[in-house]
């Protein structure tokens, strides 16, 4: 189909190219988007700059929507009698990452969870350091660029 139609009412010409690299109507778009709560418009990182040079970036509000939509977990806190019950919970966008990595591989588990590391630490410590040393030693021996001592 041409990105010029709507994907979805294949009527009205597109306007907006959808984070799923679809096109859409502005009125499709915003009922796929909530189907979909983690989509958005995409922008290309050059209408990003663009729009920050001339001042059109994003609001404060949407950028705490944008990261609202990114969150993997979020906290509850509910009330019962006089006890204050706090609960861990997972959000729609976490529950797609975990969907999709369970069929990324034919042999992939029923169940598989994405993996969070965070390295935390004043300027200089050496948290990319340790990142960068990490992520080397997971590619094939082959790949890697032998150091003269």
């Amino acid at each position: 189909m041409s990105p010029e139609v709507c994907v979805k009412c294949e009527k009205k010409p597109s306007q907006i190219k959808c984070s799923c690299r679809k096109h859409y109507c502005r009125v499709c778009h915003q009922s796929h988007c909530e189907n979909f709560p983690t989509h958005h418009e995409y922008r290309s990182i050059t209408e990003g700059i663009t729009d920050w040079a001339l001042g059109t970036a994003l609001s404060l509000k949407d950028l705490f929507v944008k990261d609202e939509r990114s969150k993997w977990f979020g906290i509850v806190y509910d009330k019962i009698d006089d006890a204050k019950i706090t609960k861990l919970v997972q959000t729609p966008r976490f529950n797609e990452l975990v969907s999709a990595s369970a069929y990324h591989f034919g042999d992939s588990p029923n169940r598989q969870f994405p993996s969070i590391v965070s390295f935390v630490g004043e300027t200089g410590a050496g948290k990319s350091t340790l990142s960068n040393t990490s992520s080397r030693n997971l590619l094939p021996p082959t790949s890697l660029t032998p150091l003269s001592p």
